[in-house]
């Protein structure tokens, strides 16, 4: 199956990073393309069709072995449980929705070795934070742990131990400071948001990943491909002035300043890279 973008639809711009800087990975991108192959998905499902999937026979008859390829992978990448639906819905369906994915959530963890939870001093509750968490999440997950001692609402374990050093760098990990200051929102208010960056990022690296070519295509070839997609570039024409702003002329002005928008790619490029690599 082809390599293709996946399509991240939060509206929330510090958990489409989040996403944004493991589903770009290459060799996420290729551990995905195999295990699609191994479940014989050849056609990716709908969002709203991701549950048909998981309710296939065969899938169900493997569901143990496909949750541990799910494990596999967030093992594989350092991500915590909370991006477990992230991964399934990549390999399913290539779209992320709206919610999927949680920068803090509530957890129940076991202390010591896995006897009757039914005894209180065999587990405890957490918050599992991570650096992009805000105080307004914090107050979330403590509703939905009052909800769930209250009876209001289930949950499942996410079988972490915190006695088990891999386990307790889940639950301390995500990504280190340096890593996140290069991904900070508050960057994107004055230069180009994930959105604008994954778009060079695909046009630059998509035929490379699906062997089109030997090495991603030069600043020069993304800048003339980013412009063309303007339904007016070609023709030198300008925008109405009650038009929206096309995003193709926001960093170059419909090509009249190239060089400044050729940096601006090479520079969020840079950075982008630095992210993938290395969080």
């Amino acid at each position: 199956m082809e390599i293709k973008k996946i399509d991240i639809q939060t509206k929330n711009k510090k958990h489409a990073t989040d996403i944004a800087i493991l589903v770009d990975k290459p060799e996420f991108l290729r551990e995905i393309n195999q295990l699609r192959k191994k479940w014989q998905i050849t056609t990716l499902y709908s969002s709203s069709n991701f549950y048909g999937f998981l309710d296939l026979r065969e899938v169900q008859e493997r569901l143990s072995e496909f949750n541990k390829d799910i494990d596999e992978i967030l093992k594989k990448f350092n991500r915590g449980k909370n991006y477990k639906r992230v991964v399934e819905y990549a390999l399913v369906t290539g779209i992320i929705p709206e919610d999927i994915y949680q920068s803090c959530y509530f957890d129940m963890v076991t202390i010591g070795e896995k006897n009757n939870l039914s005894n209180p001093e065999r587990y405890q509750y957490v918050i599992v934070l991570s650096p992009r968490t805000e105080l307004k999440e914090i107050k979330q997950s403590y509703i939905e742990f009052k909800e769930y001692v209250k009876g209001k609402i289930n949950f499942q374990s996410r079988d972490l131990n915190i006695g088990i050093p891999t386990d307790r760098e889940l639950i301390e990990q995500y990504h280190r400071g340096d890593v996140y200051a290069l991904a900070d929102i508050d960057k994107f208010r004055t230069k180009p948001d994930i959105e604008t960056i994954r778009d060079w990022y695909w046009i630059r690296n998509k035929k490379y990943f699906n062997g089109g070519s030997k090495k991603p295509l030069p600043y020069p070839q993304v800048l003339n491909e980013w412009l063309n997609l303007c339904p007016l570039y070609k023709n030198e024409s300008d925008h109405d002035e009650n038009d929206l702003k096309c995003p193709q002329c926001t960093f170059g002005e419909t090509g009249k300043n190239k060089k400044g928008t050729r940096n601006n790619i090479e520079q969020a490029l840079a950075t982008y890279d630095k992210l993938l690599k290395y969080s």
